[in-house]
C-alpha cells in the first residue's frame, strides 16, 4: 500500500475515530495526548492531532529522509534517529512517531495503513 493520490486529505474529524488496529499494531487504552499503537513485539508508534497546525507549514520541519507516505510525507527532522510522518487532515495535521531510524520503513508503512483506514477526500 502506498501514500494517497496527489492533494487527498484526511477526512475532517477522523483523529477522533482512529481505528481499533492498524496493520499488526493495536490501539492501546489512552495514556496522553498520542494515541499509542503497540505491536505484538511491543514496538510502539504514536499518532497525535496537531490542531491548529498546518501541512505546508510543519512539514518543514522534516530535514532528512523525505518519503511521499498517506497524505503527507515521513521524515526526520534535526534528530536523524526520530522518524516522524505529518498527514495532511481537512481540519489540521496528523503526526504519526516513534521508534528509531531503523524503523523508518516500518512508519512510513503505519501512515499509508492509517490514512487508508481513515479515508480522504
Amino acid at each position: 500500500m502506498g501514500p494517497a493520490p496527489s492533494g487527498s486529505k484526511i477526512r475532517a474529524g477522523a483523529s477522533a475515530k482512529l481505528p481499533a488496529a492498524v496493520g499488526g499494531y493495536s490501539k492501546q487504552p489512552a495514556s496522553g495526548p498520542a494515541t499509542i499503537y503497540e505491536n505484538s513485539n511491543g514496538d510502539q508508534v504514536g499518532v497525535s492531532f496537531l490542531s491548529g497546525s498546518t501541512y505546508k507549514t510543519i512539514v518543514t520541519a522534516l530535514k532528512q529522509r523525505k518519503t511521499a507516505a498517506g497524505t503527507g510525507t515521513c521524515g526526520t527532522t534535526d534528530d536523524p534517529d526520530n522518524p516522524t510522518c505529518y498527514l495532511d487532515a481537512a481540519d489540521g495535521v496528523l503526526n504519526v512517531s516513534g521508534g528509531d531510524a531503523k524503523t523508518f520503513p516500518t512508519i512510513v508503512a503505519f501512515a499509508n495503513q492509517l490514512t487508508a483506514a481513515l479515508g480522504t477526500t
